[in-house]
């Protein structure tokens, strides 16, 4: 038996098992495009995953104020005696208790007027002192710097003077405070 077929239908067979087999290529090539977007979303999923922002929960901070403590005086004297046309030096040690350095800036008098005795009472005139006067200040010429937890010996020059006119020499004793400034170094 011979299988004869026109030509017609040998075309028409071949357009289709050619057909078939692009539409059956292109089948495979959509689903291998379908899985390479799936691989590409996992992964980037992943990636997305591993870069997620985690935060923790609230928690609570106390910050106490500081309260400053006084500096503490001792040990004032005067570097000498008061004779006319001289004058002395005031030396004090004083103990800075802060956990910060302090600026010391000036001397104020006391409260109460201080005792004075000269030799002639005119002579209390001829004494030149800010420190006479009660709650008067006496800056100072250099600032002086006190450490945290120091003691520091400190002088002020000349603090005190007698006029070369008066007649005989002069004494002095009052209280005096001393001002200053502190500052945190942030730490």
């Amino acid at each position: 038996m011979t299988v004869h077929q026109s030509e017609n239908v040998l075309r028409h067979q071949a357009d289709t098992i050619i057909g078939d087999a692009e539409r059956t290529a292109k089948r495979k090539s959509r689903k291998i495009w379908a899985l390479a977007a799936a691989g590409t979303l996992v992964a980037g999923g992943g990636a997305a995953f591993a870069a997620m922002a985690i935060q923790s929960n609230e928690a609570t901070a106390t910050v106490e104020a500081g309260q400053a403590q006084q500096l503490q005086l001792s040990d004032a004297t005067a570097s000498g005696k008061l004779f006319p046309g001289m004058s002395v030096d005031l030396e004090f040690t004083v103990k800075n208790p802060n956990p910060f350095p302090v600026t010391l800036t000036s001397i104020v008098a006391g409260s109460g007027q201080p005792t004075v005795s000269c030799a002639s009472p005119a002579d209390i005139s001829k004494l030149s002192t800010s420190l006479g006067v009660s709650g008067s200040t006496l800056n100072l010429a250099s600032p002086v710097v006190v450490d945290p937890d120091e003691t520091k010996s400190v002088t002020i020059p000349k603090a005190v003077k007698l006029a070369p006119a008066a007649t005989g020499g002069c004494s002095l004793q009052g209280k005096f405070k001393i001002t200053g400034t502190g500052a945190g170094s942030g730490n």
